[in-house]
């Protein structure tokens, strides 16, 4: 058997040699195309004739022996220069085939939609920019930071350009006294963004030291993730930020000093416009006190309960976020009868529960505390009232 298996890696091997040398004919002849069609494309659209600096042909699925069999698919992306800027075209190997795409525009679209939302916040100082991420879908196929031959941004109106366009953009500026706010901005759905207003140089200077060595992972995840990284940057930046603006999945947040901890539990506070109202909340977790569930026990008996969290506030009603790991952690069911719920109990001012309910978790009231990809719990705390919330694990009590 592995004589065998020998003999066939043998012949492979034999099989490679003798047709590598057409293969990497193939090769240079397809590098050499894609050349071609790439400064071909740029002469079409843009009319200028830029230096090639590298030309990688694509592949597509490897082969479980690459080294003996890895085929391009047919296209190239050639990284060129022209005038001291260096960027990008993809293209196809064949000769008949001139379409392609391209970020050669990708500088001026920056600077132009800067200066856009520079005029929109109306700021008394220099907005800088550092990080813009532009996608959409043309013909059914979707684009990131490329462009196809037929879009081409003529220097005007880049409202009007982006108009089906979704950007994800990081801006800061330094000391600014008061960023006025985007809420009224029609465009806000396809709209993800972060400015950071720093104190100080010093703190921009740290920003960008950080950017300088990646540490700070913004385009991927903003635009899924936003109020996550967020919340990454303003703990990473605290000590020098004044405030900051969110806009995302078009909502905007227009926060001063957030987020806010007690102990290692994060939360923010909104109103319902959106504004951070700077609230203080105090927050705890402890036992759940058996004394709250009297009325779930009149029908159910109750197996276990998870640690509870109380969440407690003075001042108007208010929208509260909390990261999900900061929030009380979900029991399992021990038992094939049992089921788990989420109890709360609300207890006015002078220390009275005034209501309490319960609801399974897998029931659609469980939205009330979990944001869409159920990573957040977030819940409206009326003014002069605590909340106390834990899991409970129950089984219906059986009639005698």
């Amino acid at each position: 058997m592995v004589k065998k298996c020998l003999l066939i890696l043998l012949m492979l091997l034999c099989m490679s040699a003798c047709t590598s040398k057409e293969e990497k004919q193939e090769l240079d002849r397809e590098k050499q195309q894609g050349t071609a069609n790439a400064l071909l494309y740029m002469k079409d659209k843009y009319g200028i004739q830029p230096t090639v600096k590298e030309t990688h042909l694509g592949y597509g699925d490897a082969s479980p022996i690459p080294r003996l069999k890895r085929k391009p698919d047919g296209t190239a992306w050639v990284e060129m220069m022209y005038q001291e800027r260096s960027f990008t075209v993809n293209v196809y190997t064949d000769e008949n085939n001139q379409d392609g795409s391209d970020d050669y525009q990708m500088p001026e679209l920056q600077e132009a939609y800067r200066k856009r939302i520079e005029a929109s916040l109306k700021l008394d100082t220099d907005l800088h920019i550092s990080a813009f991420d532009v996608f959409f879908q043309y013909k059914g196929a979707w684009y990131q930071n490329v462009f196809p031959k037929e879009i081409k941004y003529d220097g005007g109106d880049i409202d009007a350009f982006m108009k089906d366009m979704y950007s994800k953009t990081l801006l800061y500026t330094v000391d600014e006294p008061e960023p006025k706010t985007l809420q009224h901005r029609k465009d806000l759905n396809r709209t993800n963004l972060i400015l950071l207003n720093f104190t100080s140089k010093n703190g921009e200077s740290d920003f960008l030291h950080e950017l300088a060595k990646n540490e700070i992972s913004f385009i991927d995840n903003l635009s899924d993730d936003g109020i996550f990284i967020y919340r990454d940057l303003q703990k990473k930046f605290a000590k020098d930020l004044k405030d900051s603006i969110l806009i995302t999945n078009g909502e905007e947040y227009h926060t001063d000093y957030t987020p806010r901890f007690v102990g290692e539990i994060c939360y923010y506070t909104f109103d319902q416009y959106g504004r951070d109202t700077n609230d203080t909340v105090n927050i705890y977790k402890g036992k759940a006190n058996p004394a709250d569930f009297r009325d779930m026990k009149k029908n159910y008996d109750i197996h276990a309960f998870s640690e509870a969290l109380t969440i407690e506030k003075a001042s108007d009603s208010t929208v509260l976020y909390m990261p999900q790991e900061d929030f009380i952690k979900e029991i399992p069911p021990s038992q094939e009868d049992t089921y788990v719920v989420l109890w709360q109990s609300f207890i006015n001012r002078d220390g009275k529960q005034e209501s309490g309910e319960f609801f399974n978790t897998s029931s659609t009231k469980i939205s009330e505390y979990r944001d869409e990809e159920g990573r957040y719990y977030k819940k409206i705390v009326p003014a002069e009232t605590s909340i106390t919330l834990c899991y409970a694990e129950v089984s219906t009590r059986k009639t005698e």
